[in-house]
């Protein structure tokens, strides 16, 4: 599952109830509450993903200009792009679009 991204669904009331149980807790201060509480609504890496969307195989083929399906899951076999994958699915959803643009740039890096 290397180069996966996570994204985590939870109840609001689950979400309420550790908020309940991380402020009775004196050993946790309010800025690690807060953090913890702000990855468990978004996950960890929810700033580095900020703005980044997913897009599924057949759009990273077209914009790979047409390259086939197979091509899209080579790419992403080798590392070359980011599946994104939700929290306990072994299945992805699509990939992240900021690694498909990075890829996309790169080869036209080194044509030039």
């Amino acid at each position: 599952m290397e180069g996966a991204t996570l994204i985590g669904i939870m109840l609001d009331t689950t979400l309420q109830a550790i908020k309940a149980i991380l402020q009775a807790d004196t050993t946790v201060s309010r800025e690690e509450r807060m953090t913890m509480l702000k990855n468990l609504q978004t996950g960890p890496g929810e700033e580095r993903l900020a703005g980044d969307r997913v897009v599924t195989r057949s759009e990273v083929a077209t914009m790979l200009g047409g390259k086939s399906l197979r091509y899209v899951d080579y790419l992403a076999a080798e590392g070359k792009i980011r599946k994104v994958q939700v929290k306990g699915k072994q299945r992805g959803i699509g990939f992240s679009y900021e690694s498909v643009q990075a890829l996309i740039s790169g080869e036209k890096a080194s044509v030039a």
